[in-house]
């Protein structure tokens, strides 16, 4: 289910690549076994590139959560309030919550995915 919540938008891009290569590729001025050849190739290409990005992805979120469990800050992108902070600091000593891979507070209104945070460059 993680795959999904993380590569979702990924794959639709990859469907929609893969639908323009098939309209491309069954063209009267395409060879005929471009469809053969084409098609094949690029869902090897999307699949190999979507299911890197998901460990790659995956593997950071992991060093992300090991950081957060061993007090250490965690920066979040902020994209409700781009004028007051880009960046929110998510520690363990702040009241922040991990589940799921979602950090969560209560003196914080909104979430965040640890997909979508780094570690701060000060615990490196």
């Amino acid at each position: 289910m993680n795959f999904l919540i993380l590569e979702s938008g990924y794959i639709i891009i990859a469907l929609m690549i893969l639908a323009m290569t098939a309209f491309i590729t069954t063209r009267p001025f395409m060879s005929k076994r471009s469809f053969q050849i084409g098609v094949p190739l690029v869902l090897a290409i999307m699949i190999l590139a979507i299911f890197s990005h998901y460990q790659i992805t995956s593997s950071r979120m992991q060093m992300i959560d090991e950081a957060f469990y061993n007090s250490k800050s965690i920066l979040c992108e902020n994209k409700s309030v781009v004028k007051v902070s880009p960046v929110v600091v998510i520690k363990k000593s702040d009241g922040w919550k991990l589940e799921n891979g979602v950090f969560s507070s209560p003196n914080f209104e909104r979430e965040f995915h640890s997909a979508r945070c780094a570690l701060d460059n000060k615990n490196i």
